[in-house]
């Protein structure tokens, strides 16, 4: 159907939604043993629900997908001895962070044709679109 379209608009149909809705929390902590030596603790934790309402008339059925991530983060930071015009400090960082999907990544399942028959693809994950 997309090949041989000649591009003219079809009927108005209904609009598909799709929602998202998110909560995170932050906490902080330092730590400094000695003058010179400083740790820091921190994590992020995020919850994020969506929801995809297909269009009355595609025929799909109401999709809900769940995401939770804790991003850990610690670092290290050593001030060096320096004169008293000139400071230096060593600071050493490690941590994760979560990237959430767009609503497209998860639920966008139209086709796209590639020019090497019967091969398609999709925006959306793959096992998604294939189970619609």
């Amino acid at each position: 159907a997309y090949a041989n379209s000649d591009g003219a608009a079809g009927p108005q149909a209904p609009p598909s939604k799709a929602s998202r809705t998110s909560v995170a929390g932050f906490v902080h902590w330092q730590l400094r043993p000695i003058e010179p030596l400083r740790f820091s603790f921190g994590a992020r934790v995020d919850r994020i629900a969506d929801k995809f309402v297909p269009s009355s008339t595609s025929g799909g059925s109401t999709e809900r997908e769940t995401h939770k991530a804790v991003s850990p983060r610690i670092a290290v930071n050593f001030a060096l001895p320096a004169s008293q015009r000139t400071a230096t400090n060593v600071f050493l960082s490690a941590g994760r962070a979560f990237k959430a999907p767009t609503l497209d990544q998860l639920f966008d399942d139209r086709r796209i044709p590639i020019p090497v028959p019967p091969f398609s693809a999709t925006v959306s994950k793959s096992s998604r679109a294939s189970a619609r």
